[in-house]
Protein backbone atom coordinates (compact mmCIF):
# COMPACT_ATOMS: atom_id res chain seq x y z
CA UNK A 1 0.00 0.00 0.00
CA UNK A 2 2.85 2.56 0.85
CA UNK A 3 4.64 1.92 -2.51
CA UNK A 4 1.35 2.60 -4.10
CA UNK A 5 1.30 5.84 -2.68
CA UNK A 6 4.24 6.42 -3.17
CA UNK A 7 4.14 5.86 -6.90
CA UNK A 8 0.90 8.02 -6.70
CA UNK A 9 2.93 10.93 -5.24
CA UNK A 10 5.49 10.94 -7.38
CA UNK A 11 3.50 10.54 -10.56
CA UNK A 12 1.56 13.50 -9.60
CA UNK A 13 4.65 15.68 -8.23
CA UNK A 14 6.12 15.53 -11.36
CA UNK A 15 3.25 16.41 -13.15
CA UNK A 16 2.83 19.61 -10.82
CA UNK A 17 6.73 20.36 -11.07
CA UNK A 18 7.90 19.86 -14.30
CA UNK A 19 6.32 20.96 -17.14
CA UNK A 20 6.67 19.34 -20.93
CA UNK A 21 7.78 22.52 -23.07
CA UNK A 22 7.42 22.79 -26.39
CA UNK A 23 10.63 21.84 -28.86
CA UNK A 24 9.25 24.57 -31.11
CA UNK A 25 7.40 27.60 -31.53
CA UNK A 26 3.61 26.39 -32.57
CA UNK A 27 2.10 28.59 -34.88
CA UNK A 28 -0.72 28.83 -37.72
CA UNK A 29 -0.80 30.38 -41.14
CA UNK A 30 -2.89 32.89 -40.95
CA UNK A 31 -2.26 33.94 -37.70
CA UNK A 32 -1.83 37.57 -37.05
CA UNK A 33 -0.07 38.84 -33.40
CA UNK A 34 0.80 42.55 -32.61
CA UNK A 35 4.11 43.27 -31.18
CA UNK A 36 4.42 46.42 -28.70
CA UNK A 37 8.17 47.78 -28.09
CA UNK A 38 8.45 50.54 -25.79
CA UNK A 39 11.53 51.67 -24.09
CA UNK A 40 13.40 54.57 -22.92
CA UNK A 41 17.41 54.79 -23.23
CA UNK A 42 19.76 57.37 -21.41
CA UNK A 43 23.48 57.72 -22.32
CA UNK A 44 26.50 59.74 -21.34
CA UNK A 45 29.95 59.55 -23.13
CA UNK A 46 33.16 61.51 -22.44
CA UNK A 47 34.67 62.75 -25.52
CA UNK A 48 38.20 65.17 -25.54
CA UNK A 49 36.91 65.73 -21.41
CA UNK A 50 33.40 67.16 -23.04
CA UNK A 51 30.54 65.30 -21.45
CA UNK A 52 27.74 64.12 -24.08
CA UNK A 53 24.24 62.90 -23.08
CA UNK A 54 21.84 61.57 -25.35
CA UNK A 55 18.47 60.36 -24.18
CA UNK A 56 15.65 58.70 -26.61
CA UNK A 57 12.24 56.90 -26.50
CA UNK A 58 10.54 55.07 -28.62
CA UNK A 59 7.30 52.91 -29.13
CA UNK A 60 6.36 51.49 -31.81
CA UNK A 61 3.58 48.73 -33.04
CA UNK A 62 4.40 45.65 -35.24
CA UNK A 63 1.73 43.42 -37.02
CA UNK A 64 2.94 40.26 -37.43
CA UNK A 65 1.03 37.17 -40.00
CA UNK A 66 2.11 33.66 -40.45
CA UNK A 67 2.13 33.22 -44.04
CA UNK A 68 3.62 29.48 -44.60
CA UNK A 69 4.64 26.46 -42.00
CA UNK A 70 7.14 23.96 -43.24
CA UNK A 71 9.42 21.98 -42.02
CA UNK A 72 12.19 23.71 -40.57
CA UNK A 73 11.02 27.10 -41.04
CA UNK A 74 8.33 29.39 -40.80
CA UNK A 75 7.69 32.57 -42.98
CA UNK A 76 6.07 35.84 -41.66
CA UNK A 77 5.21 39.16 -42.91
CA UNK A 78 5.96 41.74 -40.63
CA UNK A 79 4.68 45.54 -40.98
CA UNK A 80 5.55 48.30 -38.57
CA UNK A 81 2.33 50.00 -38.49
CA UNK A 82 2.66 52.66 -35.36
CA UNK A 83 6.04 54.72 -34.80
CA UNK A 84 7.01 57.08 -31.90
CA UNK A 85 10.33 58.54 -31.50
CA UNK A 86 12.17 61.17 -29.60
CA UNK A 87 16.15 61.81 -28.89
CA UNK A 88 17.74 64.80 -27.07
CA UNK A 89 21.53 65.16 -27.83
CA UNK A 90 23.75 68.18 -27.41
CA UNK A 91 20.90 70.56 -26.95
CA UNK A 92 19.79 69.10 -29.75
CA UNK A 93 16.02 67.37 -30.05
CA UNK A 94 14.33 65.43 -32.42
CA UNK A 95 10.36 63.66 -32.42
CA UNK A 96 8.55 61.74 -34.12
CA UNK A 97 5.32 60.22 -34.37
CA UNK A 98 3.39 58.31 -37.04
CA UNK A 99 -0.11 59.45 -36.16
CA UNK A 100 0.69 63.60 -36.24
CA UNK A 101 0.64 64.15 -39.95
CA UNK A 102 2.54 67.23 -39.02
CA UNK A 103 5.94 64.94 -38.67
CA UNK A 104 5.50 63.36 -41.70
CA UNK A 105 7.70 66.67 -43.24
CA UNK A 106 10.05 66.44 -40.70
CA UNK A 107 13.99 65.06 -41.21
CA UNK A 108 13.43 62.08 -39.42
CA UNK A 109 9.63 62.32 -40.69
CA UNK A 110 11.10 61.49 -44.03
CA UNK A 111 13.18 59.08 -42.87
CA UNK A 112 11.14 56.88 -40.61
CA UNK A 113 7.94 57.43 -42.84
CA UNK A 114 9.50 55.04 -45.54
CA UNK A 115 9.47 51.85 -42.76
CA UNK A 116 5.65 52.66 -42.02
CA UNK A 117 3.07 49.84 -43.46
CA UNK A 118 5.83 48.30 -45.77
CA UNK A 119 5.36 44.66 -45.16
CA UNK A 120 8.78 42.52 -45.06
CA UNK A 121 9.28 39.07 -45.05
CA UNK A 122 10.53 37.49 -41.71
CA UNK A 123 11.94 33.70 -41.92
CA UNK A 124 12.54 32.17 -38.37
CA UNK A 125 13.53 28.60 -37.64
CA UNK A 126 11.45 26.56 -35.50
CA UNK A 127 13.17 27.98 -32.31
CA UNK A 128 12.01 31.61 -33.71
CA UNK A 129 15.08 33.02 -34.38
CA UNK A 130 15.62 34.80 -37.80
CA UNK A 131 16.95 32.86 -40.74
CA UNK A 132 16.95 36.22 -43.26
CA UNK A 133 19.12 38.86 -42.24
CA UNK A 134 18.68 41.19 -44.94
CA UNK A 135 16.00 42.59 -42.31
CA UNK A 136 18.48 42.64 -39.31
CA UNK A 137 21.56 44.14 -41.56
CA UNK A 138 19.28 47.10 -42.07
CA UNK A 139 18.14 47.43 -38.79
CA UNK A 140 21.95 47.60 -37.39
CA UNK A 141 22.75 49.80 -40.17
CA UNK A 142 20.78 53.01 -39.00
CA UNK A 143 21.70 52.11 -35.65
CA UNK A 144 24.66 50.66 -35.30
CA UNK A 145 24.66 50.97 -31.28
CA UNK A 146 21.36 49.20 -30.68
CA UNK A 147 22.62 46.46 -29.80
CA UNK A 148 24.70 47.99 -26.98
CA UNK A 149 21.08 48.20 -25.24
CA UNK A 150 19.58 45.37 -26.50
CA UNK A 151 22.06 42.57 -26.70
CA UNK A 152 19.45 40.28 -25.22
CA UNK A 153 16.81 39.82 -28.49
CA UNK A 154 18.29 41.22 -31.07
CA UNK A 155 14.90 42.58 -32.49
CA UNK A 156 10.97 42.41 -31.46
CA UNK A 157 10.17 40.09 -33.60
CA UNK A 158 12.90 37.23 -32.24
CA UNK A 159 11.82 38.44 -28.60
CA UNK A 160 8.00 37.32 -29.50
CA UNK A 161 9.45 33.88 -29.58
CA UNK A 162 10.90 31.23 -26.51
CA UNK A 163 11.43 27.99 -26.73
CA UNK A 164 12.38 26.31 -23.51
CA UNK A 165 14.53 23.54 -22.05
CA UNK A 166 12.14 20.01 -21.81
CA UNK A 167 10.58 19.16 -18.66
CA UNK A 168 11.33 22.82 -16.76
CA UNK A 169 10.43 23.38 -13.30
CA UNK A 170 11.16 25.97 -10.68
CA UNK A 171 14.42 26.64 -10.17
CA UNK A 172 15.28 25.21 -13.27
CA UNK A 173 18.74 26.69 -14.29
CA UNK A 174 20.54 27.22 -17.96
CA UNK A 175 23.58 29.29 -19.67
CA UNK A 176 23.87 30.20 -23.46
CA UNK A 177 26.74 32.04 -24.43
CA UNK A 178 27.84 33.00 -28.32
CA UNK A 179 30.50 34.61 -30.05
CA UNK A 180 30.08 37.24 -32.61
CA UNK A 181 32.96 39.37 -34.01
CA UNK A 182 34.74 40.42 -30.94
CA UNK A 183 31.15 40.39 -28.70
CA UNK A 184 31.05 37.92 -26.26
CA UNK A 185 27.19 37.43 -24.78
CA UNK A 186 26.29 34.64 -21.97
CA UNK A 187 22.55 34.50 -20.93
CA UNK A 188 21.53 32.86 -17.70
CA UNK A 189 18.14 31.69 -17.61
CA UNK A 190 16.15 30.87 -14.46
CA UNK A 191 12.42 29.51 -13.85
CA UNK A 192 10.83 31.98 -11.35
CA UNK A 193 7.78 30.38 -11.68
CA UNK A 194 5.47 28.16 -13.60
CA UNK A 195 1.32 29.18 -13.49
CA UNK A 196 -0.79 26.61 -15.49
CA UNK A 197 1.09 26.73 -19.21
CA UNK A 198 2.71 30.15 -18.44
CA UNK A 199 6.46 30.43 -17.31
CA UNK A 200 8.11 33.57 -15.69
CA UNK A 201 12.02 33.58 -16.78
CA UNK A 202 14.50 35.30 -15.17
CA UNK A 203 16.94 36.99 -17.57
CA UNK A 204 20.43 38.15 -16.87
CA UNK A 205 22.79 39.03 -19.84
CA UNK A 206 26.67 40.10 -20.00
CA UNK A 207 27.44 41.48 -22.94
CA UNK A 208 31.43 42.16 -23.38
CA UNK A 209 33.64 42.82 -25.64
CA UNK A 210 35.06 45.21 -28.33
CA UNK A 211 32.80 47.01 -31.55
CA UNK A 212 33.65 49.68 -34.07
CA UNK A 213 30.81 51.63 -35.42
CA UNK A 214 30.50 55.23 -37.35
CA UNK A 215 27.72 57.34 -36.57
CA UNK A 216 27.75 60.82 -37.89
CA UNK A 217 30.79 60.47 -40.02
CA UNK A 218 32.74 60.02 -36.92
CA UNK A 219 34.70 56.49 -36.25
CA UNK A 220 34.61 55.21 -32.32
CA UNK A 221 35.49 51.93 -31.05
CA UNK A 222 33.46 51.18 -27.32
CA UNK A 223 34.77 48.35 -24.99
CA UNK A 224 31.79 46.88 -23.77
CA UNK A 225 30.44 45.99 -20.15
CA UNK A 226 26.82 45.61 -20.38
CA UNK A 227 24.21 43.94 -18.22
CA UNK A 228 20.79 43.38 -18.68
CA UNK A 229 18.48 41.64 -16.35
CA UNK A 230 14.59 41.13 -16.35
CA UNK A 231 12.08 39.02 -16.81
CA UNK A 232 10.22 36.84 -19.82
CA UNK A 233 6.68 35.53 -19.57
CA UNK A 234 5.84 33.14 -22.02
CA UNK A 235 3.47 29.94 -23.11
CA UNK A 236 5.53 26.88 -23.01
CA UNK A 237 2.98 25.31 -25.29
CA UNK A 238 3.54 27.80 -27.94
CA UNK A 239 7.20 28.83 -27.08
CA UNK A 240 5.09 32.73 -28.10
CA UNK A 241 5.89 35.25 -25.75
CA UNK A 242 3.84 37.40 -23.58
CA UNK A 243 5.43 40.22 -22.15
CA UNK A 244 9.27 41.09 -22.02
CA UNK A 245 10.72 43.59 -19.60
CA UNK A 246 14.44 44.40 -19.39
CA UNK A 247 16.87 46.59 -17.97
CA UNK A 248 20.07 47.31 -19.29
CA UNK A 249 23.30 48.84 -17.40
CA UNK A 250 25.81 49.96 -19.59
CA UNK A 251 29.47 50.77 -18.13
CA UNK A 252 31.49 50.90 -21.27
CA UNK A 253 34.96 52.99 -22.78
CA UNK A 254 34.84 54.90 -25.57
CA UNK A 255 37.88 55.76 -28.17
CA UNK A 256 37.57 58.76 -30.58
CA UNK A 257 40.22 60.56 -32.27
CA UNK A 258 42.86 59.42 -29.93
CA UNK A 259 41.00 60.22 -26.89
CA UNK A 260 39.07 57.87 -24.10
CA UNK A 261 36.64 58.34 -22.20
CA UNK A 262 34.20 56.40 -20.00
CA UNK A 263 30.71 55.53 -21.61
CA UNK A 264 27.94 55.49 -19.47
CA UNK A 265 23.66 54.79 -19.44
CA UNK A 266 20.65 53.13 -18.75
CA UNK A 267 17.61 51.79 -21.01
CA UNK A 268 14.95 49.73 -20.46
CA UNK A 269 12.27 47.87 -22.84
CA UNK A 270 9.08 46.26 -22.71
CA UNK A 271 7.45 43.77 -25.43
CA UNK A 272 4.43 42.58 -25.31
CA UNK A 273 2.62 40.53 -27.89
CA UNK A 274 -1.05 40.07 -28.14
CA UNK A 275 -2.73 38.27 -30.68
CA UNK A 276 -5.27 39.38 -33.35
CA UNK A 277 -8.82 38.06 -33.50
Amino acid sequence: MKKIVLIAFTVISSQVFAQKATEKIILKEGQKMNINQSGTANMTFNVMGQDIEITSANDITTLLEVKTIADNNISLVSTVKKMKISSQAMGNSQNYDSENAADKDSEIGKAMGGKLNVPEEVVLDNAGKEINSKKTEDAEGSNPMEKMFNPSTGNSISAAFMVLPANIKKGYTWVDSSLDDKLKTIKKYTIKDIKGNEAITDVNIMLTGEKTVNTQGMEMTITLNTTTTGEITSDITTGLVKKNELVTEMNNTVDMMGNSGPMTGKATTTIICTPVQ
